[in-house]
């Protein structure tokens, strides 16, 4: 995580600063978001899938705890459907993408669960 980063985000809840950013002027925030966006990007791109990825024990370990059988959440750079066991059943993991390039959405019939990507 660059410094910008690490300064800005537990600051970025402050209505203050808010406040101070949305007085920018459109094109300098633009900017500032594509810098971060870059920074992460770049940040992200050495480290390795498995770190990139939540652990699969805590899965498991959330989803028996709370007796369900699935479990939707953001992104972590591995946006599929993850088939598992918890419960002594067989679960599922839908990992949604990141929405940089596209959207996602999961849709869950009777007979099957679909990732499905799709253009803004």
């Amino acid at each position: 995580m660059t410094r910008v980063i690490r300064l800005f985000a537990p600051r970025s809840t402050k209505p203050w600063l808010q406040t101070l950013f949305l007085a920018l002027p459109l094109f300098v925030r633009k900017r500032i978001a594509a810098r971060m966006r870059a920074n992460s990007k770049e940040a992200n791109s050495s480290k390795s899938l498995a770190i990139m990825d939540v652990n699969q024990n805590a899965v498991v370990s959330a989803m028996e705890k709370h007796q369900v059988q699935w479990l939707i959440h953001g992104h972590t750079h591995r946006p599929a459907v993850h088939e598992l066991i918890a419960n002594q059943q067989p679960a599922f993991r839908v990992v949604l993408g990141a929405w940089h390039t596209e959207g996602s959405m999961v849709k869950v019939t009777a007979d099957d669960v679909e990732l499905i990507h799709f253009p803004f």
